[in-house]
């Protein structure tokens, strides 16, 4: 049996009611259409609040439309001057964020995430070692390239050590040199943590999965006849790769038909070689 209480009054710090409530059980609903707010306590373990429901399916649960609104907002009185407020709500089939003013009448860019889990924003940032790292240095040196085998010229430097499992994008920029030589200077990845080849897989999300070389990368190539002529180029490479572990130490391998010091890394003021990684998932 539903008790109904209309226009209430209470002077000890207890319950004021202005519009009409009812008491039905373990729930309270005070107010009616959109203006509703409601508690629920069906079991002991689950105490639930709605505001624009009756029927609230969380521990606080909002509900409107584009006429009653859909909206949550946090306020923090000792933030600065139209920056205390975060403002949550529902618009487009899209969630978004965004920052009020201090009379919460407009506010700053939304962040926006869809139900396929895409966010928009006007910008993403991220600190060293979290979300991007770097590996570079002047002190390097020349490195020779190892012939018709895979080593890592530069073991502390030529390589990608990655915090946390997850996918991130490999790059690096290397100066390759065929100096008056033939031949031709490969790469691959190398996880020096597990003691294996990278040479292809390893990308969740990838509809088919990667091929099996698919990390392998011919850098340059200078094809034998004639007269070999002396090269010293930047090359950029980039790799897609998901590790399944934390702390993986990533190594740039890279092979060379040529068995001479020509065939080489040059690292010096003219040019110096770095490798640097992001998280993208």
């Amino acid at each position: 049996m539903a008790t109904s209480i209309t226009n209430t009054s209470v002077s000890t710090d207890t319950l004021t009611f202005t519009s009409s409530a009812e008491l039905t059980g373990t729930s309270l609903t005070i107010g009616t259409g959109g203006n509703i707010i409601s508690t629920v306590d069906e079991s002991a373990n689950n105490p639930r609040v709605g505001i624009g429901t009756t029927a609230p399916l969380r521990k606080l649960h909002v509900e409107g439309n584009n006429t009653t609104g859909a909206e949550i907002s946090l306020t923090n009185t000792g933030m600065s001057t139209d920056r205390k407020t975060m403002n949550w709500f529902m618009s487009g089939d899209k969630a978004h964020w965004r920052i009020l003013n201090d009379a919460q009448t407009a506010g700053g860019t939304s962040a926006n995430l869809d139900f396929d889990g895409i966010l928009d924003a006007a910008a993403f940032t991220g600190t060293h070692g979290t979300s991007f790292g770097v590996l570079d240095s002047t002190s390097i040196g020349d490195s020779n390239i190892p012939y018709n085998s895979w080593g890592t010229p530069n073991s502390s430097y030529y390589r990608w050590v990655l915090p946390k499992a997850g996918t991130y994008l490999l790059s690096s920029n290397m100066r390759i040199r065929l100096w008056g030589v033939h031949g031709f200077i490969k790469a691959r990845l190398y996880n020096n943590t597990t003691s294996s080849a990278i040479q292809g897989g390893n990308l969740d999300g990838h509809p088919t999965g990667l091929g099996t070389q698919a990390h392998i990368r011919m850098l340059f190539e200078n094809a034998s006849g004639g007269s070999a002529e002396t090269f010293n180029v930047n090359i950029t490479a980039n790799y897609l790769l998901t590790t399944y572990a934390d702390n993986q130490d990533i190594h740039h391998q890279l092979n060379s038909n040529n068995n001479s010091a020509n065939s080489s890394m040059q690292s010096d003021a003219n040019g110096r070689n770095i490798h640097w990684w992001q998280r993208i998932a």
